[in-house]
């Protein structure tokens, strides 16, 4: 009996062997088919919530509206020039309907699953395809992005298209999928501009490639027509913006991305970050967007020359800023913890090292991690923004470590994991944020020409009635038994805050308490109420950082974005702190920051000129 037992049990043990294979899909099928799920019905919930959807109801969809109404005609008229025209021409195939362009993002983001999974198989193993997957669909940075009408959607699916054409032509040398690869790097460029200059970097390196001794010379040929297929795509639209406006580019938006990622005043950084807008209506033509083809080459005009006016030191800092922000999130993030999104990047960059020390075998993540520095590079010098970062490198990166995790598993390297896993949990805690310090940069209104609107000494200040701090003194404040204290300016009276603009408000605060060591929370919360409304809101209120120590600081809060401090109205500052703490202001101004005037005119000086040109 026992020995029939052991013939039974080596029958099925050789029978599992020999069925390896179809047995592993029995699992790998329904786990992707999870994964799948659960990707696109998480989306759906975004769809509803996201708040990326500006540009598509402002920008995509009335052009994708023009272009069914008007027909190809619309393609050769300035307007058309100011996006890019797959961004406007997708939509236009489904109607411009925003809806329906919804679900045809999350359609094409969730169809990137199998892509990614298929390319990470036939490059490395089902295991690396496996784990792209989850990688990408478990990452809550793209789910803002993806269930919207505009253009993440769509870089991103073409962008995974040319990566598992890359996969397929790479490792089972099939040539039409090279054509794949190019055709959908192509039609990305002509979705999202960032890209079109990879494509001259990458032929000249498969170029190289391809004639020397020794490599995969009918591989890197592929590549090689592969990318010159998707520049060629590119190449009329180039081509046409240059012969009719003078501009080879995709699109616009150069000019303000540039003036935006160079201001001094927010180091580079989204202005909406800092709730402050940026001036830029003294540059442009009155009542010209800026997309418009003269309105971008103005700003890209006076961005270059910030940029060579400016303190090297700063350009360097407001740089190394910026590449922090890119690669792991600014601390200025309005939506989402921080955090969180930080360590699963963190997570992402730590499992590329073993792709890294073997670039040499992998050619393909060579040409993923060159597209990934190009794109980090090419974004540096201009705005920062969470969703150009993601739209950027989170794909490749989830793809990139993917296959570094699976290289540790297949080569059973248990402890070079462990320690992977452990430095992402120290790198982890390292940059988690200190409660004690606000999070930087803050407005840097130092570096750039302002007009005092409001300069008060402390005996100048109007506190107003709703205020429940006591005043002891002109400047000194009370906290008082409930340990929230809401200190009112009355600016009410001041109209020279009659303008659309954007005002700054700035003060000194000292924090003396003589009991706690941190007397008041690090949080706290601005407000500013306009005569015509009725009361303070929390949609027109702003969250700032407060220092802890006992030290004076100056506290700069922007205004225009979410402020609105644009009107006569009350300055509200609202602290917690312990009851009994008092909070002396020094003085209080309100500023008016001529960023985009005052280098206008040292750009007008610099040229000699006394205004724009006729057909600058």
């Amino acid at each position: 009996m026992p020995s029939k037992s052991f013939a039974v049990v080596a029958h099925v043990r050789d029978w599992v062997r020999q069925n390896a294979n179809a047995l592993s899909w029995l699992l790998l099928l329904p786990v992707l088919a999870i994964v799948i799920w659960e990707f696109a019905a998480s989306l759906q919930k975004w769809a509803g919530r996201t708040v990326f959807d500006a540009d598509a109801i402002a920008t995509y969809l009335p052009f994708a509206k023009r272009l069914l109404n008007e027909g190809w005609p619309f393609l050769l008229t300035e307007t058309a020039a100011h996006v890019p025209p797959l961004s406007y021409m997708i939509p236009a195939l489904f109607g411009a309907d925003l809806a329906v362009q919804k679900q045809v993002g999350i359609a094409l983001s969730t169809l990137v699953i199998p892509l990614l999974f298929r390319a990470g198989w036939v490059l490395h193993s089902r295991t690396a395809g496996l784990a792209a997957a989850a990688l990408y669909a478990g990452s809550r940075l793209f789910k803002n992005f993806l269930p919207t009408a505009g253009v993440e959607p769509l870089f991103i699916f073409f962008s995974a298209v040319w990566l598992w054409g890359l996969a397929e032509g790479w490792a089972r040398q099939r040539k039409w999928a090279f054509v794949v690869a190019g055709i959908a790097l192509g039609l990305a460029a002509l979705t999202r501009a960032t890209i079109i200059y990879y494509f001259p970097l990458i032929l000249g390196v498969a170029w190289w490639l391809s004639r020397r001794s020794g490599t995969d010379q009918p591989k890197w040929r592929g590549v090689f027509f592969a990318h010159l297929i998707g520049f060629g795509l590119v190449m009329p639209v180039l081509i046409k913006n240059l012969v009719m406006f003078g501009m080879p580019a995709v699109s616009t938006g150069a000019g303000i991305a540039l003036f935006f990622g160079s201001s001094p005043l927010t180091y580079g950084l989204d202005q909406n970050y800092f709730t402050v807008g940026l001036d830029i209506t003294s540059i442009i033509p009155p009542g010209a967007s800026h997309l418009d083809v003269t309105s971008d080459r103005r700003l890209l005009a006076v961005a270059k020359h910030m940029l060579l006016t400016q303190d090297p030191w700063l350009t360097a800092k407001m740089c190394l800023i910026k590449l922090h922000a890119f690669l792991f999130l600014s601390e200025r993030e309005w939506f989402g913890v921080v955090s969180e999104f930080r360590n699963y990047r963190i997570l992402l960059f730590a499992f590329c090292w073993p792709l890294i020390v073997r670039l040499r075998s992998f050619p393909v993540v060579a040409l993923v991690l060159g597209l990934l520095v190009y794109q980090v590079a090419a974004h540096i010098p201009v705005l920062y923004s969470m969703r150009y970062s993601v739209a950027a490198i989170d794909l490749g990166l989830c793809f990139l470590a993917a296959l570094g995790f699976a290289e540790l598993a297949a080569r059973h390297r248990w402890l070079a994991l462990a320690a992977t896993l452990l430095v992402v949990w120290l790198t982890g805690l390292v940059m988690k944020p200190d409660d004690s310090h606000p999070p930087y940069p803050e407005l840097n209104l130092e570096a750039v020409q302002s007009r005092t609107v409001v300069n008060w000494k402390p005996e100048e200040f109007r506190i107003s009635p709703t205020a429940n701090a006591t005043q002891l003194s002109p400047g000194l404040f009370e906290v008082g038994a409930g340990g929230e204290a809401d200190i009112d300016f009355d600016f009410t009276a001041v109209p020279e805050l009659l303008k659309l603009t954007s005002h700054v408000a700035s003060f000194n605060a000292t924090v003396i308490s003589p009991r706690a060591v941190h007397a008041c929370n690090p949080r706290v919360l601005y407000f500013y109420r306009k005569l015509r409304q009725a009361d303070f809101t929390m949609d027109r209120a702003v969250y700032g950082h407060w220092y802890r120590d006992d030290k004076p600081h100056r506290y700069s809060v922007g205004g225009y974005m979410n402020l609105e401090l644009y009107e006569p109205g009350t300055f509200r500052v609202r602290l917690s702190c312990e009851p009994g703490t008092r909070i002396r202001i020094g003085d209080i101004k309100i500023v008016e920051p001529d960023t985009g005037r005052g280098y206008r005119d040292s750009y007008f000086k610099s040229k000699g000129w006394s205004g724009w040109p006729a057909g600058f």
